[in-house]
């Protein structure tokens, strides 16, 4: 074996004079002229700056179209599709079904709120934790090939409210005050649970080992009646929430392919119907049988049980959707827990086109309960409610209501319906892979920094014009702990990540320059965000600060461009009532914590935030924040007198690599000598 632990690495890290970084190298072709120049970010300004929300919007709604716009327009330029699989062949079955596998958790109701979005990032979490105990993940099971369901599992039930709540309360210290902060007008009762999500914003929460705690322990009942008999919503235990560990660490969050391909019309600001990606159902059907049930992103006739149904694009006989327009966004989140390739199409209907193209449909799992649980809740009331219905025109509203569904197998609604393969608004696709505390968790802490949650369905960053351009962290450990992993966000498919860890010289002292540590590279072939094991884990000491730099790369258009992997938001300044609504993201980022290497005049160029967000012609729009980084440690066992145990990894990851070799081959002239025989 080698001697090539620990050399010692000193990247070219020359401080950026004024007005050096003007471009950074940073790309966005706004105006679509086949180049990036100063007039794309001042039109990009003038965009964002005089846009104005529909006069009959709902005003936080707004707060998603500016930051959605410009994730299309990225994707749009940039955007690569998943090509790989996961090599299972779900070609031989037809049909299958998570419920009949007892692999999903049962519906549940969001009520009147705006939660549809946390009701599905959550049985995402149910359903992996659920597909990871039952020793199936990536397997096919004959069990799932007849449709059951009622015959869901009960063994998990996660908070929803919860997650909903703490998604619009802005992070504590260091990076007090990040996140996205409501900016109501009027005091409004349970607003926070009407504001609305993503998926953008489960995937914050989660990965930085939030938002997963049990259902009993913040239940989605009402704390209190208000003075007019209303009923008010809030965290029954938040002092307890605080020291309650979550039930499950999501290490990876992931875009997949929607069939759906859209793109954004800046002029009559609407999303376009452009075209479909026929790979991506089957993609979505290997992806159920690795990760359990997906999230996905629907334009519904309404997002919420209460508000008027029209049945334009839905079939409530058969319970089925098809919505063909072709100027859609999403309105409604779900989750998808099984397929049959051969529902009909003659199941749907359509206002511009009478039926799908081919037959085929995915079922979904909504938040609008079902029979079971509305019978749970409202008991005999439900039932005069129905029966006092019957033969008046309210009836069939009422039976949407409490009996929503496909009937189960005791003729009830069961809260499940059908989505055609070929809806024009399937969008944002995303599936999730959870580290259940029940088998122990892989990692004991985690550094962060990023807690920005853009109001957008996927996290954005920008891409540099060159193969060079990374990003950095350095963090400082709490106690006696081993580097284990980190964390790595690909903007697009196919990304190459190239990972080095280092030690900090002192303060003052250059980025990257320290010892190198650890060293890995990742294909990537999933969208989103990835924990990566490093091979050798490093041994750090309490209050010791190490630097994490990664480079992100991929190709555009035969070119190699790299990604400047920080938070990236909408800079306040350009934040109003009358552009964004009553929803605001704000970043923070303080000094010493990370750092970008990008292009000037004069060569690549290690910068703070700081300097980037003052002196780049992007920072006319966007505030950058921290790195999209995090670092995963497992604590250290102290020794009876308290001194730590002895790691071997310790002392190779910080010995020179010229003192290594010359001391081993002392040790080995000294044995020599020592066993030479004299001559005879």
């Amino acid at each position: 074996m080698g001697c090539v632990l620990a050399a010692t690495v000193t990247m070219n890290t020359p401080a950026a004079a004024e007005g050096e970084l003007d471009t950074a190298g940073i790309e966005f072709d706004f105006n679509a002229d086949g180049v990036t120049d100063k007039t794309d970010w001042e039109e990009l300004r003038s965009f964002v700056k005089t846009y104005r929300m529909e006069e009959d919007g709902t005003v936080y709604f707004a707060s998603q179209e500016v930051p959605e716009t410009i994730r299309y327009l990225l994707n749009d330029q940039y955007g690569s599709r998943q090509s790989e699989g996961y090599g299972i062949d779900v070609s031989r079955v037809p049909e299958y079904y998570l419920p009949s596998l007892g692999l999903s958790t049962r519906v549940k109701s969001q009520g009147s709120f705006g939660t549809c979005w946390a009701f599905a990032s959550l049985s995402s979490v149910e359903s992996n934790l659920l597909l990871q105990r039952s020793g199936k993940a990536g397997i096919l099971d004959p069990a799932g090939y007849e449709l059951k369901l009622n015959n869901e599992s009960d063994e998990l039930d996660l908070s929803e409210l919860y997650l909903a709540y703490i998604a619009f309360s802005p992070a504590k210290e260091p990076q007090s005050g990040e996140g996205t902060v409501p900016h109501l007008k009027e005091d409004m009762p349970n607003a926070v649970f009407s504001l609305g999500g993503f998926s953008s914003s489960s995937q914050e929460i989660f990965t930085s080992w939030n938002g997963i705690l049990p259902e009993a322990q913040e239940p989605y009942k009402p704390l209190k009646a208000d003075e007019d008999g209303g009923d008010i919503y809030g965290l029954w235990n938040e002092a307890k929430d605080e020291e309650t560990a979550p039930l499950a660490h999501v290490q990876k969050f992931v875009y997949l392919n929607a069939p759906t391909i859209m793109k954004p019309d800046l002029e009559d600001r609407v999303y376009r119907y452009i075209g479909r990606d026929d790979n991506a159902v089957d993609l979505m059907k290997q992806a159920m049988v690795k990760y359990g049930a997906l999230m996905l992103g629907y334009k519904s006739d309404n997002s919420r049980p209460d508000e008027e149904k029209t049945g334009e694009y839905y079939n409530y006989i058969n319970w089925a959707q098809y919505d063909d327009r072709d100027e859609l966004g999403f309105s409604h989140m779900v989750s998808v827990v099984g397929w049959n390739d051969a529902y009909p199409k003659e199941n749907f209907q359509a206002k511009e086109n009478e039926l799908p193209p081919g037959d085929g449909a995915f079922l979904i799992k909504n938040s609008w309960g079902s029979y079971q649980t509305n019978h749970e809740e409202y008991g005999e009331a439900m039932e005069e409610a129905l029966k006092n219905a019957e033969g008046t025109e309210v009836e069939a509203a009422m039976n949407r209501s409490y009996n929503y569904g496909i009937p189960d197998e005791d003729g009830h609604g069961s809260g499940y319906f059908w989505l055609s393969y070929y809806d024009h608004s399937i969008l944002n696709v995303c599936a999730l892979e959870a580290d259940d505390a029940a088998d122990g968790f892989a990692y004991d802490n985690i550094y962060q920094y990023d807690f920005s949650r853009p109001f957008a369905s996927e996290i954005s960053v920008l891409p540099a014009d060159n193969e060079e351009t990374r990003v950095a962290n350095v963090f400082t450990v709490n106690g006696n702990e081993r580097l284990e992993a980190v964390s790595v966000y690909a903007p697009q498919a196919g990304c190459t990540a190239e990972i080095t860890v280092y030690s900090v010289n002192g303060e003052g002292a250059e980025v990257a320059s320290g010892a190198l540590l650890a060293q890995e590279t990742a294909t990537l072939s999933e969208k989103g965000f990835h924990t990566i094991s490093l091979e050798t884990p490093v041994t750090l000491s309490s209050g010791e600060k190490f630097t994490v730099v990664e480079r992100i790369r991929t190709e555009h258009e035969g070119k190699p461009i790299s990604w400047l992997n920080l938070e990236t938001t909408v800079k306040q300044e350009l934040q109003t009532d009358e552009n964004i609504g009553e929803l605001r993201t704000v970043t923070v980022s303080s000094p010493g914590e990370s750092y970008a290497y990008v292009k000037s005049e004069n060569g690549f160029v290690w910068t703070d935030i700081e300097t980037l967000n003052r002196e780049t012609d992007a920072s006319q729009v966007f505030t950058f924040g921290n790195a999209l980084i995090k670092a995963y440690t497992t604590d250290i066992p102290e020794m009876a007198d308290g001194t730590g145990t002895l790691d071997p990894n310790h002392i190779q990851n910080r010995i020179p690599v010229y003192v290594l070799c010359g001391v081993l081959a002392g040790i080995i002239v000294a044995l020599v000598v020592k066993n030479r025989k004299p001559k005879q």
